[in-house]
């Protein structure tokens, strides 16, 4: 056996993302917590119970739909729904509404290399 102490053995320390990028390890259940916003109510205050019997999205691989709500602007930082959302919701604004969201939350993405 190795010793405990081994190089093998320590820790890597957590890799930081530039940004403060949101993100899931769970695309289905974000994919399908948005394509239920389209067709569900809008809340006054978007809560997990809501995701959950609403939404019917729940368990730990939603934990992060509502950050991710809130960073792209789908949420305010209270969860009431901003514009984003409700554009989201029709069939005209949801496009301009999907590009807003992913400028606001993943704008490193659309920062343009200098060089």
């Amino acid at each position: 056996q190795p010793a405990a102490d081994s190089a093998s053995d320590k820790k890597r320390p957590i890799r930081q993302i530039p940004g403060n990028l949101p993100y899931t390890s769970s695309l289905g259940v974000f994919k399908r917590a948005l394509e239920k916003l389209i067709e569900g109510e809008k809340p006054t205050t978007f809560k997990r119970d809501f995701l959950g019997t609403v939404l019917g999205v729940s368990g730990g691989a939603a934990n992060p739909v509502i950050p991710i709500l809130k960073k792209t602007g789908f949420l305010t930082d209270s969860g009431a729904p901003t514009e984003i959302y409700a554009d989201f919701q029709t069939n005209s604004g949801r496009a301009n509404a999907a590009l807003l969201a992913l400028k606001r939350g993943f704008s490193e993405i659309f920062r343009k290399n200098q060089y």
